[in-house]
């Protein structure tokens, strides 16, 4: 099951308490990739050259970096999608070998000789809002990754070369390829519409990445979740569903490399096993409300037809647990399995040794999120 990154859309219009005006809605900040290449019906490829322009970033000698405003305190309140990301900066900054931090509100990544590659947010309502936020180090191809949040929308990702500062944008999280020789990256429109809807493979040249291939996606299914089996083969998630607001159904989709071609297959059918003890958390995604977030326990168990489950849903209280119920279960797919209920119903996915899902309330409106391990 896709699951939309935390405060990515519409970040802009949260950021402050009290500042936006829906009815003055500007349009996203993030522009879509100048081309997008499709692939015939007949899956052959296209190979184009590169589009995508280079982003820009301030490169300041440390010595002349500013410092004036480390002694301004930020007492401006943030909203949960802001507080969000925030919190998922400092987890990648883990990854950046202490090239990367966050000083006087700026975003800051030490360059040799020196040299600093400076990001700074803009709150300016509009096309140049942005958000800055440090998403992880590659080293396979040595480059910096920056997440830029925009007014609406996921917004774009900014590849910085980690000698010479160089960026360029893309349009989604760069996963690296095993020999570091290239990265593949998918972008989801959903049903806003801010984001292209795609799946793209990049190749390093010395150190610099150029566009090798590029689907648009936006008919009948979107990509996520790529994965490289090797150095030649990409696995991911197609996303598809009957109507817009119901959960995704999850297939497997697969693109390989043959010679000088890349090239859609079809893919190896996935199954995962959801019978087992699961640990984890339930979220509530509507506030205000009655929910409580909960850490729960399933024991899920199989009940005589082969696509049949039984749930077993408990909460820990007093670290104990605490019974909340058995619900009966169908499965939709290899990976997928949907629990209807009176007032809602739920829909879960097994992702290895992870199991997902969330609560649905009759309007189709999200109420819950879930987020758990397989417990050993």
């Amino acid at each position: 099951m896709h699951s939309p990154q935390i405060g990515a859309t519409i970040v802009g219009l949260l950021l402050f308490h009290g500042c936006s005006n829906e009815n003055a809605r500007p349009p996203a900040a993030t522009p879509r990739p100048a081309t997008t290449i499709a692939i015939a019906a007949d899956l052959t490829p296209q190979v184009r050259p590169d589009t995508a322009r280079l982003a820009p970033v301030d490169i300041i000698p440390q010595a002349t970096l500013d410092t004036t405003r480390c002694a301004v305190t930020d007492t401006t309140p943030k909203n949960d999608a802001v507080t969000s990301i925030d919190s998922e900066e400092l987890v990648a900054l883990r990854t950046a070998n202490d090239k990367a931090s966050r000083v006087c509100g700026e975003l800051r990544i030490a360059l040799p000789n020196g040299r600093t590659a400076v990001f700074r947010d803009d709150t300016t309502a509009g096309e140049k809002f942005g958000l800055f936020r440090y998403a992880g180090y590659l080293r396979t191809i040595r480059s910096h990754i920056v997440h830029r949040y925009p007014y609406e929308g996921t917004g774009a990702f900014i590849v910085v070369d980690d000698s010479t500062g160089e960026s360029r944008i893309v349009f989604g999280m760069p996963v690296a390829s095993p020999d570091g020789t290239r990265f593949v990256l998918t972008s989801m429109a959903e049903e806003a519409g801010y984001d292209p809807s795609m799946i793209e493979i990049w190749r390093m040249v010395g150190r610099k990445p150029e566009r090798e291939f590029s689907y648009d996606t936006e008919s009948g299914w979107e990509a996520s979740d790529p994965a490289w089996v090797d150095s030649v083969t990409i696995d991911f998630i197609k996303n598809s569903h009957s109507s817009a607001g119901d959960p995704y159904v999850e297939t497997p989709g697969r693109i390989t490399k043959s010679g000088t071609t890349w090239a859609l297959v079809p893919a190896p059918t996935v199954t995962a096993n959801p019978v087992g003890v699961w640990r984890g958390t339930s979220r509530c995604t509507q506030h205000p409300s009655a929910c409580n977030d909960e850490t729960v326990v399933y024991h899920i168990t199989r009940v005589n037809t082969g696509d049949s489950l039984s749930v077993d849903a408990r909460k820990i209280v007093n670290g104990q647990e605490d019974d909340m119920g058995v619900i009966g279960c169908h499965t939709v797919s290899g990976t997928q399995f949907r629990c209807p209920m009176p007032n809602g119903t739920w829909y879960f996915t097994v992702r290895r040794d992870s199991l997902v899902g969330e609560l649905r309330l009759p309007d189709n409106s999200p109420f819950r999120e879930i987020r758990t391990a397989r417990s050993r």
